[in-house]
């Protein structure tokens, strides 16, 4: 809120009393008030500040006092109540603090103190304390006697050195560099009072003076302008101005100068103590001038950009941001805007009502993404189980960054190309380096390697009477598979490249599967067996040239036999077989009309034969080997009576 001439901002308890007197607690309990003024200072200029302060008239349970404040939070900074002062809770700040309270937990003397703090703590033992408390006043432990006591605060950035005066006499310098410890670089500040009660409470004021900053040491006033001269000290002593050139009033506390090249003042006054006060103030005259700095290009490393605008005069100013294509994301009438679009951006700046400065500043923006192609990423086969993935892109300087859904990457996943040797999703992230911006692109990579599935059949075994065998019940899938059969002696004589080959040897019969549309592969094998008797050797067939047919168990049939191996029960593998026999005479006793029958010695109508020998002529075929003849002859003695 505006209290008079002078802007200031109250909060909290605070009070206009007039006069620029300002109460800053009234004598109740837990109150809290703050006053600031609304213009800024700047700590890369020294300031003298002199002004009233009184603590209230009770003493032994009056409290809790009064802090000069230096701030950046803004004119509605409050901190909290009893003793914290007002001061306790907001921070980055700096405070002299005026005390008249003891806390012990504190670290507070008996006696009121003053004492400089920082952000928002009084805590003498914390690492935020600055100076040591020392007693208010160099005559009295005590500050709450009704009076108005005359302080003096000064900062001198040469020496960075804070001084605090009470009734006239220096009661504490501390060296602190308020701009980069304090204020992080910041230094415009604001500045102001607050003061607090608690259980205790006593009534607490600050009188300021109408023009209380100072000019100077430097001052800069536009070409053709005028600006206002200010002194320090007591309003109602005298003021003398040398030299009177450009002045309107050289005996004004605050006179005005209309320069019309640089000067330099020299003024002389009585400060509230009485002490006879010379300073020199240097009026520069110059035409106001603008920059603006900030990115010129907006991309995806910077989406926004802060746009300040630095002016070679001080405070005053005023400022308006315009833009043409962009956009101002923040206030307009600041020194500094966020912007996030590029555009033309223009300031104007007034410098105290008097002369205009404007700047042009424009913003490019950057955001295309890199388009990505991904090559590679057919199905993985038999014939290549690992897939290359390149990628590439339209951007010169990029960055690659690879990784997979249900798949694995391996080798270095930021080169852009990659093997892989699983199915899955592969993504790759490529970024712009040059301005951030970022794509992803995605390859699906199928597991094609399939092997056939191959089940055996099996071969009847091998034998005189089956020579040949073919090899059934075999599946293999899928379908359309190229199939090849191997035998290690050339046992397949047909269907060697289907799934029921015909086989003539004993042994393993290997089954290859080959699936051309991948390159996969599956053998499997089966055992053909075979009997014995398809090694038998016929070429030693035998007819015997007598027999007994006596019923006496031996030698009583007749029929062919091995001489290699005659238990070899030769009748099972002959397939025709015509007997007739002959008597001496020529005629025929026997035939067995094509019946496969070993001969008892009996003619063709069932009557024994004598005996004596007898002519036969037998045709003949066996099931396999190779049979000496197919037709013989021959003499048989038959011999009932004899034993053979």
């Amino acid at each position: 809120m505006s209290a008079n001439a002078q802007t200031y901002f109250l909060q909290g308890d605070a009070q206009f009393m007039g006069d620029d007197c300002y109460r800053l607690t009234t004598a109740l309990n837990n109150q809290n008030g703050a006053v600031w003024y609304a213009e800024q200072i700047d700590l890369n200029q020294p300031f003298d500040l002199e002004f009233l302060m009184n603590f209230g008239d009770i003493d032994a349970n009056g409290a809790d006092g009064i802090c000069f404040v230096l701030q950046t939070v803004g004119t509605n900074a409050l901190g909290e109540s009893g003793g914290g002062l007002g001061f306790l809770g907001f921070s980055p700040a700096f405070a002299v603090e005026f005390d008249t309270w003891q806390n012990m937990p504190y670290g507070d003397p008996f006696y009121d103190h003053i004492a400089m703090v920082s952000n928002g703590d009084v805590d003498h033992f914390s690492a935020n304390a600055i100076s040591p408390p020392v007693q208010a006043s160099s005559t009295s432990p005590n500050i709450e006697d009704g009076l108005d006591h005359i302080v003096r605060i000064t900062w001198f950035p040469d020496t960075q050195e804070v001084s605090v005066y009470f009734d006239c006499d220096l009661r504490q310098t501390a060296e602190v560099d308020l701009v980069n410890s304090i204020f992080n670089g910041e230094s415009l500040v604001y500045w102001g009072f607050t003061a607090a009660t608690g259980g205790a409470f006593n009534n607490q004021t600050v009188c300021l003076q109408e023009n209380i900053v100072p000019t100077g040491p430097d001052a800069l006033v536009c070409t053709g302008a005028s600006i206002q001269l200010s002194a320090g000290g007591d309003p109602n002593s005298s003021f003398l101005w040398s030299p009177e050139t450009y002045l309107d009033d050289p005996f004004s506390q605050t006179p005005i100068c209309t320069p019309e090249n640089n000067i330099t003042y020299t003024v002389t006054y009585t400060d509230l103590c009485g002490n006879e006060i010379s300073s020199q103030i240097n009026v520069e005259v110059d035409d106001l001038t603008v920059e603006i700095s900030g990115l010129d290009e907006l991309n995806c490393y910077n989406e926004t950009s802060q746009l300040t605008a630095s002016v070679n005069f001080p405070i005053p100013n005023t400022f308006n941001w315009q833009t043409q294509g962009g956009n101002i994301l923040t206030a307009i009438d600041a020194p500094f805007i966020t912007i996030d679009e590029g555009g033309v951006y223009s300031i104007t700046v007034i410098h105290n009502e008097q002369c205009e400065a404007t700047a042009e500043f424009v913003v490019t923006t950057d955001f295309d993404d890199p388009l990505i192609i991904i090559d590679g990423g057919e199905a993985l086969t038999c014939f290549d189980p690992v897939s290359t993935l390149l990628a590439t892109t339209d951007v010169g300087n990029a960055g690659f960054s690879w990784s997979s859904q249900g798949g694995q990457v391996t080798g270095d996943p930021n080169d852009p190309s990659i093997e892989v040797a699983t199915s899955g999703t592969y993504t790759v992230s490529v970024i712009n380096l040059d301005n951030g911006c970022s794509s992803e692109a995605s390859v699906e990579v199928i597991n094609a390697i399939s092997f056939p599935q191959i089940t055996m059949g099996q071969a009847d075994t091998l034998s005189c009477r089956q020579p040949q065998v073919i090899i059934t019940g075999s599946t293999v899938q899928p379908e359309g598979v190229e199939l090849t059969w191997s035998h290690s002696d050339n046992g397949i004589i047909a269907g060697g490249n289907t799934l029921e080959p015909v086989v003539n040897q004993e042994g393993y019969y290997l089954l290859s599967a080959f699936d051309p549309s991948n390159g996969c592969s599956s053998a499997d094998s089966t055992y053909v067996f075979s009997d014995g008797d398809i090694e038998v050797d016929f070429s030693s067939l035998t007819f015997p040239n007598v027999f007994s047919p006596n019923n006496d168990g031996v030698n009583d049939r007749w029929f062919p036999v091995l001489r290699a191996n005659p238990s070899f029960d030769v009748m099972d593998y002959i397939t025709q077989y015509e007997l007739q026999v002959f008597n001496r005479w020529g005629s025929v006793v026997y035939e067995n009309e094509g019946k496969k029958q070993r001969w008892d010695g009996r003619d063709s109508g069932g009557n024994v034969l004598n005996d004596g020998v007898y002519l036969f002529i037998i045709q003949y075929d066996v099931l396999c080997g190779t049979p000496p003849q197919r037709l013989i002859s021959g003499d048989l003695h038959l011999q009932r009576n004899q034993r053979f």
